[in-house]
């Protein structure tokens, strides 16, 4: 059996003054998956995230979240973790998560045990008495997590969720991150660093002039531009023979590094034991491994080069 499908998007359409946000957009979600939404500034990616959420409404198109119709969800399923600040300004941040644990309809007692189980998961506890304009980016961003996740939403949505942070509370959101898609959490991610993408996502969707022009599981994606990318580091080489060998494969360096690191870019296959025989004659190999290219390659391939059609 296949996974159960958690969202789906079909052919999401949005114009702002006849000039178009999303332009057919359409991807799907797995339950309990995290899923990457990637794409240059205005691409639609924002636009997308708050009609799943319902702050906006598609001029065409529809949603779906279990097989349910968007509208027919109730609100309190979702949270939301927005680019921008989205804490009140002059609310202490102890009153701000009481606040939200009451909209999410919690009593007095759940409300202090799953604020008092956030505030401890996401070290919030020497910034209660501040107040939200008080908070740095890093801390702001923790206290929105902490708010959008006090009524245990089935989808999370998180847009930037990392900008502002250091690399102790990065950490500490991707943790947090992995436990919540542990017990069902279904998470949709934005972010413009790929390393995060693939360190947490299962799938992803670029999304380019607002429409997704890759989708798919992680790898698909990674796979999607049918081509492979060999690492060769050396301790010491033979730079006579590395020509030589370079020549008779017809392989051009994509990158080098510090004269004894090569990255090439495969489109034949080629035998291991054939590969690291002949690499090992031109010196002694410290590392190399054969694999599809990774994310940004991927997605700077994809944004910059012409649109093509979907790739799933």
């Amino acid at each position: 059996m296949g996974e159960a499908m958690g969202l789906t998007v079909s052919r999401l359409s949005k114009a702002f003054l006849s000039k178009p946000a999303l332009n057919g957009l359409s991807f799907e979600v797995a339950e309990g998956a995290v899923h990457g939404i990637i794409g240059p500034n205005g691409a639609g990616k924002t636009t997308a995230m708050r009609m799943i959420l319902r702050i906006m409404t598609p001029d065409q198109g529809h949603i779906s979240w279990r097989g349910r119709p968007l509208d027919s969800v109730p609100r309190h399923h979702f949270g939301y973790v927005p680019e921008e600040r989205g804490l009140y300004p002059k609310m202490r941040l102890s009153e701000q998560l009481e606040f939200f644990a009451r909209l999410w309809g919690l009593g007095a007692q759940d409300s202090r045990t799953r604020v008092a189980e956030w505030v401890d998961r996401l070290a919030l506890h020497p910034y209660l008495d501040r107040r939200g304009s008080e908070l740095s980016k890093g801390n702001a961003r923790k206290a929105q997590m902490a708010l959008a996740l006090l009524g245990s939403p089935e989808l999370l949505v998180l847009d930037e969720p990392f900008e502002g942070m250091d690399p102790v509370n990065v950490r500490l959101m991707k943790d947090v991150i992995r436990e919540i898609r542990r017990q069902g959490t279904t998470v949709l991610l934005s972010s413009h660093t790929m390393e995060f993408i693939e360190d947490l996502c299962q799938s992803v969707t670029v999304i380019q002039a607002g429409r997704a022009v890759a989708h798919g599981s992680l790898e698909a994606v990674r796979q999607s531009l049918g081509y492979r990318v060999l690492k060769i580091a050396w301790d010491e080489l033979n730079t006579e023979l590395l020509k030589d060998w370079e020549r008779a494969r017809r392989l051009t360096p994509e990158k080098v590094v510090d004269g004894q690191e090569r990255w090439y870019r495969l489109s034949e296959t080629l035998d291991s034991q054939t590969l690291l025989s002949e690499i090992g004659a031109i010196g002694d190999v410290r590392f190399y491994s054969v694999g599809p290219p990774d994310l940004e390659e991927v997605y700077v391939a994809l944004v910059q080069g012409p649109l093509t059609e979907e790739k799933s």
